[in-house]
């Protein structure tokens, strides 16, 4: 488990938990060591603590840090400036590409509406069997397609319930569930189908092979 400092950062793990290209993660990696020029020339040395590195599937690394931007506002803005690129520059002798996030880009629409709905729908221990099926038959389905298309195609397409003393035939269809959408979101999670971030998901969705 991670340590978030913030809520901004544990928001910021929300988008690294659907992203399939994270291989790699640590919390509060290293202690950077850098170079700081003041307004007046002065060159200075400081250190800081980054909140995440993480490793992609290309085996690039990333140094992140997250920021509000009420916090960034305590700063003037250009010695912000001075401060980050000081630190990106530390870290690129490290052969590590460093990113400051703040609400502007972890909330950025429609991209955290459709994140907040894959890590909604992640696969969960004991979760019914069924849907690896239906995982199944979307890889194998023509593609692409709507999610609505597939709830047609697809021969399971709904989920019922009933209590253990109840028979089959009382189960009662559960219409709060779609599990041809939270399989589609799963293997979107895990990098096996893509969906178009630019507009929020729907079964109006297109889910298309990943290239």
């Amino acid at each position: 488990m991670i340590r978030a400092r913030l809520p901004l950062m544990a928001d910021g793990l929300t988008h690294i938990d659907v992203t399939s290209e994270v291989i790699r993660i640590a919390e509060y990696p290293l202690e950077v060591e850098y170079k700081l020029t003041r307004g007046n020339g002065e060159v200075v040395t400081r250190t800081h603590v980054p909140d995440l590195a993480i490793v992609d599937s290309s085996g690039r690394v990333i140094v992140i840090d997250y920021e509000p931007i009420n916090m960034q506002r305590r700063m003037p803005k250009a010695a912000l400036e001075r401060r980050k690129n000081a630190i990106a520059e530390a870290l690129l002798e490290l052969d590590a590409t460093y990113v400051c996030h703040d609400e502007t880009s972890i909330y950025l629409q429609p991209r955290w509406h459709n994140v907040c709905e894959m890590w909604k729908h992640m696969q969960q221990h004991g979760q019914h069997l069924g849907i690896a099926e239906i995982k199944r038959q979307i890889l194998n389905a023509d593609l692409p397609a709507s999610i609505g298309q597939l709830m047609r195609r697809l021969p399971q397409n709904a989920m019922a319930s009933r209590f253990p003393e109840q028979s089959p035939d009382e189960a009662k269809i559960m219409r709060d569930v779609n599990p041809v959408y939270t399989a589609v979101l799963q293997l979107a999670a895990a990098g096996q189908v893509r969906l178009d971030h630019s507009i929020s998901f729907s079964i109006n969705s297109i889910v298309t092979r990943k290239a």
